[in-house]
C-alpha cells in the first residue's frame, strides 16, 4: 500500500511541475475548426455531431432548477462537446506508432538493464520461446504483485497507450485495438522469458480502454469549460490527460487550448465534478480497532446526452459512450495510504428516453431513463486490522440502467449496474488455510501474493435524492468471486477452489453551503457531508472447508468544490 501511495504522489507532482513548467507554451494555441473531416464515421464527435443535428430547429433554456441560483441559455448551435482539429490520417498513425514506439523503447531498456525480473523468467531466449508463445503454451497467469495487476499498473499503462492513440485521432475501437497490439508486444517480445500473462491481456486493453475514454473526457472538460484558464483548472487537465499536453510542447500543429468561440456548455445536471477534502474514523471489526485519518479525492461524471434534463422530448438508440464516469478516493494513517478507491466506468451505447416539460411557473419537471451495456474497471484496497484486503475487478460487460424522476425542487436518481467480472481477489479465507496447510505446492499468485484470479458477478443497486440545497445518497454493492483454475505459469499439485464475497453499504447526506458571498464560492459550489460506509467480507476454502469473515466501517465527513 505504500509503494501504491508514494506512486500516486509521484504521478501527481510528476503532472503538477509539466503543466507550471509548460504553461505559457501550451496554453497559447486556440481551437480552430478543421476545413475539412477526417473522423471515421463511427468516432465519437462525429455521431455527436449528428446528434446535434437532429435537435437543429430546437431551442430552449436551461435551467438550474435545483436551486435557482444561476441561468444557461443553450441555443440551438452550441454543443456540450467541441470540434477536434484533426491532422492527415497518414501523419496521425505514423505519430501514434512513433510516441509509442519511444514509450516502448524506454520500458525495454530498463526492463533488460535492471534485470529485476529474473524471479519471472520461465523460458529461455531462443526462437522456440516465442513458438510457445504462438501456440499458447505459454500464455498463463502470472503471479506479479497487486500493484502491477490490478491498480496503478497495468490499467494505468492501458490508459496511457489508448490515451497516445485517442490523442492522435484514432476512433474509440481504433484506440482499444492499438493498447490491445501494444500490450502483445510487450508480452511476446519485451518481456521474451516470462509467461504471456493472460490478465494482463484482459486487464491493459480493456481496463485500459474504460480508464483511458474517461481520462480523454475530461481532459477535454478541463480545456474547454468556461473556467479553463484557472490554475486549478489547468493543472487538473494535465494530470488527468498529460499525453494531450505532451502532443502541444511536442508538435506544434496540435492545440491544446480551446477559444472562447469553442467553450464546451455543460449545465449543473450534465456534469457532477469535485474534489474534497476531509477526515475518516474506521473501524476494523475482527480486532475491535479505531483510526481516524484524512482523506481526499477526485469524482466526476459528465452525461453526454444533448438537452440532458432540459425541456425536450426524446426516443432514440445512441451508439456512441453516453455517460463517462472516473473518481479516486484515498485515506491516510500515519502518513502512508490506509485505504484506497479508484472506479472508472463507461456507458457504451444506450437506448434513451427523455420527456420535460416546463409547467406554467416556468419549472420544469419530467423523467429521463437509459439501459444499455456498459464496462467498468474498479479497484478496492484497505486495511482490515488483520492484513490488507483487496479486489481489482475489471466489470467486463453488462447492462446498465438509470432512471431520473425531475421534480421543482430536485430529482430522483435510481440506478442499477449488473457485471461479468474478471477480477483478482485477496482470499479473506487463506490466512487461516496457511496455519495447519502447506503452502508450497499450490496456486503460484497466492503463494506469492495471497490473491488469486477469479471469474464473477457484481451488481450495484442505487438511489440519489436532491432537494433544495440537500442530498441524499444510497448504494449497495455485492460481489461474487470462484476462483479459475488451471494455466498457472508452475506446474503445481494442489489448485484447490476458492470462494470470496463482498458486500458493501453506503449512506451520505449532505448540503449546499450557500451562505458565501464571494464570487468564487459562487462559481463553485461547496457542500458539506457526512457518510457512512461498511463492508462485509467473506472467504471460504472449498477443499478444506477453510472460512473466515469480518468487516470494515467508515465514518466520513467532508468537504466538497464542484468544478
Amino acid at each position: 500500500m505504500r509503494n501504491l501511495a508514494a506512486l500516486l504522489m509521484a504521478m501527481v507532482v510528476y503532472s503538477l511541475v509539466i503543466s507550471l513548467s509548460f504553461n505559457s507554451y501550451a496554453f497559447s494555441y486556440e481551437m480552430k475548426r478543421p476545413p475539412f473531416r477526417l473522423i471515421d464515421s463511427n468516432d465519437f464527435y462525429s455521431s455527436i455531431r449528428n446528434l446535434f443535428e437532429r435537435y437543429a430547429n430546437t431551442n430552449f433554456n436551461a435551467k438550474d432548477n435545483i436551486d435557482g441560483q444561476e441561468e444557461y441559455i443553450l441555443d440551438s448551435n452550441e454543443e456540450i462537446v467541441h470540434d477536434v482539429k484533426d491532422s492527415s490520417k497518414k501523419t496521425t498513425y505514423l505519430r501514434a506508432a512513433l510516441e509509442t514506439s519511444v514509450i516502448l523503447g524506454f520500458v525495454s531498456a530498463v526492463y533488460w538493464a535492471r534485470d529485476n525480473s529474473s524471479y519471472d523468467y520461465d523460458y529461455d531466449v531462443k526462437f522456440d520461446t516465442l513458438l510457445k508463445k504462438l501456440s499458447g503454451k505459454a500464455i498463463r497467469f502470472d503471479d506479479n504483485n497487486i500493484e502491477a495487476n490490478s491498480f496503478p499498473g497495468h490499467p494505468l499503462s492501458g490508459a496511457y497507450y489508448y490515451l497516445i492513440a485517442r490523442n492522435n485521432n484514432l476512433s474509440r475501437t481504433g484506440s482499444f485495438l492499438w493498447s490491445f497490439a501494444t500490450s502483445a508486444i510487450n508480452e511476446f517480445l519485451i518481456e521474451f522469458r516470462e509467461v504471456a500473462s493472460i490478465s494482463d491481456f484482459l486487464v491493459t486493453p480493456v481496463a485500459g480502454a474504460i480508464i483511458g475514454e474517461a481520462m480523454y473526457e475530461f481532459g477535454i472538460y478541463f480545456r474547454c469549460t468556461e473556467n479553463k484558464d484557472d490554475l486549478l483548472y489547468r493543472m487538473l487537465a494535465a494530470i488527468i490527460d498529460p499525453v494531450a499536453l505532451g502532443h502541444s510542447f511536442i508538435w506544434r500543429d496540435v492545440p491544446y487550448k480551446y477559444s472562447q468561440s469553442n467553450i464546451c456548455h455543460y449545465t449543473p445536471i450534465q456534469k457532477d465534478i469535485s474534489i474534497f477534502t476531509g477526515v475518516s474514523v474506521s473501524y476494523h471489526e475482527n480486532t475491535n480497532n479505531y483510526n481516524v485519518g484524512p482523506i481526499f479525492g477526485f469524482h466526476g461524471k459528465l452525461y453526454l446526452i444533448p438537452q440532458y434534463g432540459q425541456e425536450a422530448d426524446i426516443d432514440r438508440f445512441f451508439k456512441e459512450p453516453i455517460l463517462n464516469e472516473i473518481g479516486i478516493e484515498a485515506g491516510l494513517i500515519d502518513k502512508k495510504a490506509d485505504n484506497v478507491h479508484f472506479l472508472a466506468k463507461t456507458v457504451l451505447a444506450a437506448y434513451y428516453r427523455q420527456n420535460i416539460v416546463r409547467d406554467s411557473a416556468g419549472e420544469t419537471t419530467g423523467y429521463s431513463f437509459f439501459i444499455g451495456p456498459a464496462s467498468a474497471f474498479e479497484h478496492i484496497q484497505y486495511n482490515t486490522g488483520e492484513f490488507e484486503d483487496w479486489i481489482g475487478a475489471l466489470h467486463v460487460f453488462g447492462p446498465s440502467m438509470e432512471f431520473t424522476s425531475f421534480y421543482r425542487a430536485g430529482y430522483v436518481r435510481v440506478g442499477l449496474d449488473v457485471f461479468a467480472d474478471f477480477a483478482m481477489v485477496r482470499s479473506y479465507a487463506f490466512n487461516e488455510y496457511k496455519k495447519n496447510h502447506r503452502i508450497d505446492n499450490i496456486k503460484s499468485v497466492l503463494m506469492k501474493e495471497n490473491y488469486y484470479y477469479a471469474y464473477g458477478v457484481y451488481v450495484n443497486p442505487k438511489i440519489e435524492v436532491r432537494y433544495g440545497s440537500y442530498r441524499f445518497l444510497g448504494e449497495y454493492k455485492y460481489a461474487h468471486y470462484d476462483s479459475i483454475e488451471g494455466r498457472d505459469r508452475r506446474k503445481i499439485s494442489n489448485d484447490f477452489h476458492l470462494v470470496d464475497e463482498q458486500q458493501s453499504y453506503s449512506f451520505l447526506v449532505g448540503q449546499l453551503l450557500n451562505f458565501f458571498d464571494a464570487q468564487f464560492f459562487k462559481n463553485h459550489d461547496i457542500w458539506i457531508e457526512a457518510e457512512a460506509r461498511g463492508i462485509a467480507r467473506s472467504g471460504f476454502i472449498a477443499d478444506s472447508k477453510v472460512a473466515h469473515d469480518g468487516g470494515n466501517a467508515w465514518l466520513l465527513l467532508r468537504f466538497k468544490m464542484m468544478l
